[in-house]
């Protein structure tokens, strides 16, 4: 059977996008959770210790900064294999990170201009610097080595936009089928409408939020400026995410 590695950032809708396949498609998901052993699920030394052994069967955490020329050698071993990466707006990526700042819950105490400029410490299984100048590098780095991925092996990687997921998942559920060439499991499609965060919002209410982008009334001209200052415009052309104006 065909096998499906996802990666994407936190917030970018990995657990929907992953529901979705497992509904509607055949094929194999490769794991990208750690096992439930209780005391010890929520320590980060376990965490990185069970991502550095089991690398070479899961290709890793499913938030790590892609290693180009690792996820390069799989795909050569394995035939069956094909990745699937999922970005997010990178305005509305700072606020949900602000919003839901996992493996860095001290950053809910501060406001979002606080926090867009303060340091970001990363995790050792993401393979980055122990700590970035601002969670906008985070965004900017791991999406660089998205399309550089995807330049690299075109016929098996896919690169999805969360926006593009909520405004019609039916559709991007055809285009993993036709890409990877997979067979669905249901005579129609079959939706997740289920807040994958514990929310009480439908699957509406987190398609009119990103399509309508109603998240720009959070962002003040000091937020816009900052993020700008920052943001790799290389990066955001070549994925059409429009630098927003002040």
């Amino acid at each position: 059977m065909k096998k499906i590695k996802l990666f994407g950032e936190r917030n970018t809708g990995t657990n929907y996008l992953r529901s979705l396949i497992e509904l509607n498609l055949q094929v194999e998901l490769i794991k990208d959770h750690i096992p439930r052993i209780k005391y010890v699920r929520k320590l980060e030394l376990f965490h990185s210790i069970y991502f550095f052994l089991s690398q070479r069967s899961n290709l890793g955490w499913k938030h790590a900064n892609i290693n180009v020329k690792f996820i390069t050698r799989k795909l050569k071993e394995n035939n069956a294999l094909n990745i699937v990466l999922i970005v997010k707006n990178p305005y509305s990526f700072l606020l949900s990170l602000h919003k839901r700042p996992y493996h860095n819950k001290g950053k809910t105490k501060i406001s979002f201009n606080d926090f867009i400029k303060s340091n970001w410490k990363t995790r050792k299984r993401e393979y980055l610097n122990k700590q970035l100048d601002n969670p906008i590098d985070l965004w900017n780095i791991k999406t660089k080595n998205y399309l550089n991925l995807q330049k690299k092996h075109p016929t098996r990687v896919l690169l999805l936009k969360y926006e593009d997921l909520v405004a019609n998942p039916q559709e991007i559920i055809g285009q993993i089928a036709i890409k990877f060439d997979l067979k669905t499991k249901l005579n129609e499609f079959s939706n997740f409408s289920k807040s994958t965060k514990n929310e009480k919002k439908s699957f509406s209410d987190y398609s009119a939020y990103y399509v309508n982008e109603k998240w720009r009334e959070k962002l003040s001209e000091s937020d816009i400026y900052f993020i700008n200052s920052k943001l790799n415009k290389n990066i955001c052309s070549e994925l059409n995410y429009n630098i927003l104006k002040l």
